[in-house]
């Protein structure tokens, strides 16, 4: 949000007209406390969140020359002043929203890679492969068994490249390496979860790794959806109830 944390810095960077939009976030609106004043005052957010709860603020308290006595005129209207706020509020909840959407993904890439150490590892064990310290893998190659291996045709080798038979009610076939099934890939997991907006409820088919992540207070939005086509409360159900 590019919230200036010193409050003298902070000062020297606040701007002459009230900043709009997601730069609204940067300023807070405080209300003088003196007996028959009650003007809102525009400041820099640090200095607004340096008060706290019980701290006081008055007029004179403004660094911006304009506006630090009670008897001049408030900046804006409360109009304004509440759409600026809405502004600030919306600009807070997109920034949080982003930051959130970064920290899944960034728990779904350390998934993803510690599945993916696991999956070598078992690789490994099986022979199958040869871990190096850096990190990388070499393939490596089966060995070959001399049992059943056919010549000219009688143990090996002829018309079939060395492939077995096998009969099958009643009827030969060749079973060689084109008969060995494909590896299915990489297996994802997913799970469902539901949209804690008060408008909303609907509920999102996400990767279990998500679900996983998620802390007991954490509040889970259909915005912070990775599959982009369900990324919007405004976005129907992909099941019924019933089928999920």
């Amino acid at each position: 949000l590019g919230i200036i944390e010193d409050v003298d810095e902070a000062w020297a960077a606040h701007g002459s007209v009230p900043e709009r939009g997601a730069r609204a976030a940067r300023e807070a609106w405080v209300q003088c406390e003196r007996d028959g004043c009650g003007k809102w005052r525009r400041c820099p957010r640090r200095v607004a969140l340096a008060l706290g709860s019980d701290g006081r603020f008055f007029c004179k308290d403004s660094r911006d020359g304009r506006f630090n006595s009670c008897t001049r005129a408030q900046e804006a209207t409360d109009e304004e002043i509440d759409a600026a706020l809405d502004e600030s509020m919306q600009a807070d909840f997109e920034a949080e929203l982003a930051a959130r959407n970064e920290l899944t993904r960034e728990r779904n890439r350390e998934y993803g890679k510690r599945k993916r150490a696991m999956e070598l590892s078992e690789r490994a064990a099986r022979g199958e492969i040869e871990i190096h310290e850096d990190g990388t893998w070499t393939l490596l190659k089966p060995k070959k068994s001399r049992s059943g291996v056919r010549k000219n045709g009688k143990n090996g080798g002829g018309a079939h490249g060395g492939a077995k038979k096998t009969k099958i009610n009643g009827q030969k076939h060749d079973v060689g390496e084109s008969a060995i099934p494909p590896h299915p890939g990489h297996f994802e997991e997913w799970s469902w979860i539901q949209c804690e907006s008060a408008e909303c409820g609907k509920w999102r088919k996400v990767q279990q790794s998500v679900v996983a992540g998620l802390m007991p207070r954490d509040r889970w939005i259909c915005a912070m959806n990775v599959n982009r086509d369900f990324a919007s409360c405004d976005a129907p159900q992909e099941l019924g109830d019933e089928e999920i």
